[in-house]
């Protein structure tokens, strides 16, 4: 468990009031204390599943063939890694060397009288589980458009292209839309990572590079299980933005719409089996997401922009990258809550990564790296 957090240094142009940075500071370490009891909540919930899971495994094997299975399984292993060394090993049968490999753990659970479905419906029970706990508070949800033009504001009803299956909201009447552009006032990097207890080549990276300058932010999320051994887990969240101060001209609800370029939506997992009997779950999401900092409006507000899942029992290779260059992405969120004419705020505008792995004796890399350039955020009070 390692929750960090920080913000970036202020550009001098558009500075936040002292008074106003005072009350978002105590708002964020209250939202800070929220994200750290769920996060510590999430993961005793977790090793809780983890541990009941492996001496359920156990018993389903036997307890005096469990031992027997493991040192199989870690000589296989070994002999695979010899067997694929150059010279002769990248110029093998791949599939015939994975059914090599796979052959002597299966040839010993039918001899034990071990279903090998059983353990798979099993892992997948447990996978299943933990997948319905979150890591971090519910955050409530936008929708996510792109749109093919300027990120001026329209004088008249915004046009928007919603994605299939989208509903578009209800703007009403038309207000008065307020544009910030860069440079912004400061910025801000969180993350959050959550391991297998005392599995030690089981681990999270997470990296965040922002520039308040430009509106250009970067999230990269690395997930690894290295010779993979037993159920393991490794869960990440990395929250990273701009920020800006906002006076309501009126009373009322905010509408916030996010203009922002899309460098990199990258998806990358390698997953290795390591026998027979094995399964993995794993999960990248990115978000763009709005944070109103204002003592009677709610929490984040996130609207989703790319996912990968994937749950294989095989070795596999995915890449996949479908937002680089899309013109824009722009999301209209509506935080939950009434601000007062004249109050003055901090709007916190960037993207949160949420990447998870589960596996049963697989090895995983996961990797998943989001850039945007935030190019204008409108805000208006309807």
């Amino acid at each position: 468990m390692n929750p960090e957090s920080e913000r970036a240094d202020r550009t001098e142009s558009t500075e936040i009031p002292a008074n106003v940075r005072e009350t978002a500071d105590r708002l964020i370490r209250a939202y800070e204390r929220e994200m750290q009891e769920s996060l510590e909540s999430y993961e005793k919930s977790v090793v809780d599943v983890l541990e009941r899971a492996r001496g359920d495994i156990r018993r389903l094997v036997g307890p005096q063939n469990w031992p027997t299975l493991r040192r199989l399984m870690r000589r296989e292993r070994l002999a695979w890694r010899e067997r694929m060394q150059p010279p002769d090993g990248p110029l093998r049968d791949l599939t015939a060397e994975i059914r090599t490999r796979k052959e002597p753990a299966l040839k010993f659970l039918d001899e034990a009288g071990v279903s090998p479905d059983r353990l798979r419906e099993f892992v997948r029970a447990q996978f299943s589980h933990i997948g319905n706990l979150k890591l971090t508070p519910a955050t409530r949800p936008g929708q996510l458009y792109p749109v093919p033009g300027a990120v001026t504001p329209p004088e008249g009803p915004i046009q928007l292209h919603p994605v299939p299956g989208a509903v578009t909201p209800p703007l009403g009447v038309n207000p008065q839309w307020f544009t910030f552009w860069p440079p912004f006032a400061s910025g801000y990097r969180s993350s959050r990572c959550v391991r297998s207890p005392k599995a030690y080549r089981v681990d999270g990276y997470p990296e965040a590079n922002l520039d308040v300058l430009t509106g250009g932010i970067r999230n990269r999320i690395y997930l690894t299980v290295i010779d993979a051994s037993d159920l393991d887990l490794v869960h990440c969240v990395l929250d990273t933005g701009v920020e800006f101060p906002f006076t309501a001209p009126a009373a009322g609800t905010l509408q916030i719409r996010v203009d922002a370029t899309c460098g990199a939506s990258r998806h990358e997992l390698e997953v290795e089996d390591e026998w027979g009997v094995s399964d993995s779950s794993t999960v990248q999401q990115n978000f763009i997401m709005v944070h109103v900092l204002h003592p009677d409006v709610g929490g984040p507000v996130t609207a989703e922009t790319s996912r990968l899942s994937c749950n294989t029992d095989v070795s596999t290779y995915l890449l996949k990258d479908v937002l680089q260059g899309q013109a824009y992405a722009t999301g209209i969120l509506s935080p939950e809550g009434q601000v007062a004419s004249g109050d003055t705020m901090v709007i916190r505008v960037g993207t949160r990564s949420d990447d998870a792995t589960m596996t049963n004796d697989m090895e995983i890399g996961s990797t998943s790296t989001f850039e945007w350039t935030i190019k204008a955020v409108h805000v208006r009070v309807v």
